[in-house]
């Protein structure tokens, strides 16, 4: 967060589109899959129907992992995979106890293959005419806010953990090699991409 790359992004979105962010650093987890069977490399997920959002990257990264998405509105997962529809379906395990799948699909795969982080944003023409002690009174309190949630989102994962192996629920470990060797395709899947974005965050990651 603290990154040139992240600094300057959201410096650019204040100039040019009068959007001051006032934190992206709200950690709403890992998204791991949860189906009927287990899942850890991608050779198992070929033919695999999951249900995904409508999202680009997420369709991109299902369709290089050998597996058939499908859209299914979040509402409606705990019935497509009760009747069959989807064979599997991915989310943090948050989200999963949420709808309640784990009633109809007892095998967890941790593939861990998004980690999201959410982000509160207000006007700039607005955040501009604030006195400067109120605006770092909101930048310093949505900071605060997104180490708390990202706390609890941390420490909330093996609770719920437990909580699901105790209702019948098995983990199983993917191999992170496998699927990142996978998916390397997805990278040149968006040409339109700032150039050389990849390699900035790889060098900010130290990889």
């Amino acid at each position: 967060m603290d990154s040139e790359l992240i600094t300057g992004l959201t410096d650019t979105i204040a100039t040019d589109g009068n959007l001051r962010v006032l934190d992206l650093g709200w950690y709403v987890g890992e998204r791991h899959i949860i189906g009927s069977a287990a899942y850890p490399t991608p050779a198992d997920l070929a033919g695999v129907k999951i249900r995904i959002p409508p999202l680009p990257a997420w369709t991109v990264t299902f369709e290089a992992l050998g597996a058939t998405p499908v859209t299914v509105d979040f509402t409606e997962v705990y019935t497509a995979i009760s009747q069959g529809v989807v064979d599997a379906a991915e989310a943090p395990l948050s989200a999963i106890n949420g709808g309640r799948w784990q009633e109809v699909a007892t095998e967890v795969t941790l593939t861990g293959h998004f980690r999201q982080f959410q982000g509160f944003v207000m006007a700039e023409s607005v955040f501009s005419e604030l006195p400067a002690e109120y605006q770092a009174i909101l930048l310093e309190e949505f900071r605060l806010g997104g180490q708390n949630a990202t706390a609890a989102e941390i420490a909330s994962a093996d609770t719920l953990r437990a909580e699901f192996e105790a209702q019948g629920v098995t983990f199983t470990d993917a191999d992170p090699e496998a699927y990142r060797a996978a998916t390397e395709s997805f990278y040149a899947a968006f040409p339109d991409w700032t150039p050389g974005l990849r390699e900035q965050v790889d060098a900010i990651l130290g990889r």
